[in-house]
């Protein structure tokens, strides 16, 4: 990765997004564009996954590591968090 941000991924081992970025959407473009494109191992967790809401193809190009709440994990499995409902995958 090139310029300003390629240059903070210096000597780094992993990249980890999560809480607190937001939501608004050039924040969540950014988000994809570096998970997308750094060679770094990423961890993603809240808004790091919030991020690639409906944008998840994206993510099978790449080993990616995740910390889902139960709200998102319920979110992406299409599902509600109690027990008794069943879950199945977004599409």
């Amino acid at each position: 990765m090139e310029g300003t941000f390629g240059e903070l991924e210096e000597g780094k081992s992993v990249l980890a997004i999560g809480p607190g970025l937001g939501t608004h959407r050039q924040t969540q473009e950014f988000i994809r564009t570096i998970v997308t494109q750094t060679e770094l191992p990423v961890v993603l967790d809240a808004d790091g996954l919030n991020a690639f809401d409906g944008h998840t193809p994206s993510l099978r190009k790449r080993k990616t590591k995740f910390l889902p709440s139960l709200r998102i994990l319920a979110k992406w499995l299409v599902c509600s968090v109690f027990p008794q409902r069943t879950c199945k995958p977004a599409a």
